[in-house]
């Protein structure tokens, strides 16, 4: 049994993300990315201690149904969580809070937004800024998430592919304030350098 308050087992992380190997994007390196992000706000934020565990436990789980299918793939991975956390001993409250930090993950398009999320507490907030902080990376850590997204994706035409990144970035916005500084400048330098890089193809 794995206490809630305590990190499960990096053996046991490995097995979690092994379905995950094979994608070019949505990989273990994806999700390692996004649980730093993810303690960093949370230290910025003051969160620590059960809720910061749970939020990083979701993390784990958040892309893993994709290979089963990428539509309603959060919805998967919620179902491979519970049956994981039910058999280390997490009570069903703690096992609902991860349940809905996975799914809070989910983006929908709204109007001209292609992707919105609608966190509602800080904790939600926290997992949706960390999951795309690579928006606002450095140029190199930004370009390779990119390409290797393209490569997952299928997506063959690069102006098309383009197109639609320059699309995401500008519809997209950070919940809090912590990310908003940490991120938002770099998001627009790499949201100007797609549109400059469009421009040329």
């Amino acid at each position: 049994m794995i206490e809630q308050f305590e990190p499960i087992p990096e053996g046991e992380i490995a097995q979690i993300l092994a379905p995950l190997e094979e994608l070019p994007y949505h990989n273990r390196d994806h999700i390692a990315g996004v649980r730093a992000a993810i303690k960093q706000l949370a230290r910025l934020s003051g969160i620590s201690g059960k809720m910061l565990n749970l939020m990083d436990i979701a993390v784990l789980f958040h892309e893993v149904g994709i290979p089963q299918g990428r539509e309603n793939h959060e919805k998967k991975g919620t179902e491979i969580a519970v049956n994981y956390l039910r058999k280390h001993g997490f009570s069903p409250e703690d096992i609902d809070i991860v349940n809905r930090f996975i799914l809070v993950t989910k983006g929908e398009p709204e109007g001209d937004r292609p992707f919105v999320t609608h966190p509602k507490d800080i904790y939600e907030k926290i997992i949706c800024d960390a999951d795309l902080a690579i928006l606002g990376a450095d140029e190199y850590t930004f370009s390779k998430a990119n390409n290797a997204l393209q490569k997952e994706l299928g997506e063959t035409d690069r102006k098309s592919w383009i197109g639609k990144q320059i699309s995401f970035l500008k519809g997209h916005n950070y919940h809090t304030e912590k990310a908003i500084k940490l991120w938002d400048a770099g998001k627009a330098k790499n949201l100007e350098r797609l549109q400059h890089l469009y421009g040329m193809l």
